[in-house]
């Protein structure tokens, strides 16, 4: 919970620096921001998903969602970043995707 309080610090700090030239001193911490906060993200959810598979409460694909958000945020999207703009952004669409999927699993009860 703690990355994704940092993560939304870190969107709304972006807002601000809408208009920033980038790279510069004004961006440069957000890039830091944004990185420490999705580690954090992806390390949480890969603990999350690990006990929602050991606990066996939610059956069939569900209980793998969690691990799986985690994992992407470390492959594939922390390499796509690196690779390109474009690239970088469509995993970061396919990350949300998944978060949908999650609220899916959540509403279905997860059973």
């Amino acid at each position: 919970m703690g990355g994704m309080v940092l993560l939304s610090i870190a969107e709304l700090a972006a807002i601000t620096a809408a208009n920033a030239d980038y790279p510069s001193a004004r961006t440069d911490p957000l890039d830091a921001l944004y990185g420490v906060s999705s580690m954090a993200v992806g390390a949480g959810l890969i603990m999350l998903g690990t006990a929602a598979i050991r606990t066996g409460r939610w059956t069939g694909w569900r209980r793998y969602v969690p691990l799986l958000l985690g994992l992407w945020v470390f492959v594939p999207m922390t390499p796509a970043l690196f690779a390109s703009f474009v690239l970088g952004r469509l995993t970061i669409g396919g990350w949300m995707a998944l978060f949908g999927l999650l609220g899916y699993a959540l509403l279905r009860g997860g059973g």
